[in-house]
């Protein structure tokens, strides 16, 4: 049996003005609804307009990377649309990050890249190629001293290997004979591109190392890596300057300059009669003629 509660509830349910109220708000429902669908519509009608579409690709910055393969990889983001309602080539909503991902992931020669857009109808592809500062040739160069072409591969000032270099008759850029490694230093294996030369610590210390040789007046040409962390500068009129990385490079460089002052080294440097200079021991200067 129903309560007096529940019958008064169950009348005022079933009353004109419940079933009024409750049809307003059935429409207001109805019409809030419409009205998020056309206004929906509306707005993908109008990024579907060609005034708000991309219809034009430009490339700047590149020198190496040809400007068609780029717009290429750009093209190809822009296809499509979002939940098959959106353009994806819209000025509004093109996938900025997207496309950057893509053209960088492609082409490690590139150190950075941009996209924006001009004149609400063309996209920019701002890029900045890596410059070679170095040339990768292997862990070992015994190919090349028996007269065979190694292949080598840039790096740039970093030691970041990006791209693979052509053969070069003469010596152009300073080569480096090491282990892969990761910034860090560590190992690494597969493909040269993408790794590293030496870690970044390693590098800055021994271009520094490298360039205080030339002031000198001491010109090399090639570094090799040896077990133990012992590294080996080639020097360009011949012989070779052999030191450890864990050493002072100060103290090395005014040991090597007391001998320099001191002996026949630099008649040997100069007329290429050196064969090497062992700077690993300490104080001493080890140093052999051919």
């Amino acid at each position: 049996m129903k309560s007096r509660r529940d019958l008064i509830t169950s009348s005022r349910n079933s009353s004109p003005v419940a079933k009024r109220e409750r049809r307003q708000k059935l429409l207001r429902s109805a019409g809030a609804a419409l009205c998020v669908l056309f206004i929906g519509g509306l707005g993908a009608w109008a990024l579907h307009q060609d005034a708000v579409r991309i219809h034009r690709v430009s490339v700047e910055g590149n020198a190496a990377i040809a400007s068609s393969t780029l717009s290429s990889i750009v093209s190809k983001s822009l296809a499509g649309s979002y939940a098959f309602l959106v353009p994806k080539d819209t000025v509004l909503f093109y996938p900025r990050k997207e496309i950057v991902a893509q053209v960088l992931s492609a082409y490690p020669r590139l150190e950075a890249a941009e996209a924006k857009t001009e004149h609400f109808d063309t996209l920019v592809l701002s890029v900045k190629e890596r410059a070679p500062k170095f040339v990768w040739c292997g862990p070992s160069l015994a190919d090349k001293e028996a007269d065979s072409v190694p292949v080598c591969y840039f790096a740039d000032d970093s030691g970041y290997i990006f791209d693979r270099a052509p053969s070069f008759s003469n010596p152009v850029f300073f080569e480096v004979e090491s282990p892969l490694v990761n910034e860090f230093g560590a190992l690494r294996g597969g493909s040269p591109i993408g790794n590293f030369i030496l870690s970044k610590e390693s590098l800055k210390k021994i271009a520094v190392f490298k360039d205080r040789l030339s002031v000198a007046g001491i010109e090399t040409r090639a570094l090799r890596v040896l077990p133990g962390e012992d590294y080996e500068l080639r020097i360009k009129t011949g012989g070779k300057i052999i030191f450890n990385g864990k050493q002072n490079f100060d103290t090395v460089l005014e040991n090597l300059s007391a001998a320099l002052r001191v002996s026949d080294l630099n008649k040997a440097i100069d007329g290429a009669s050196l064969q090497y200079i062992d700077l690993r021991f300490g104080n001493k200067v080890f140093y052999k003629f051919n």
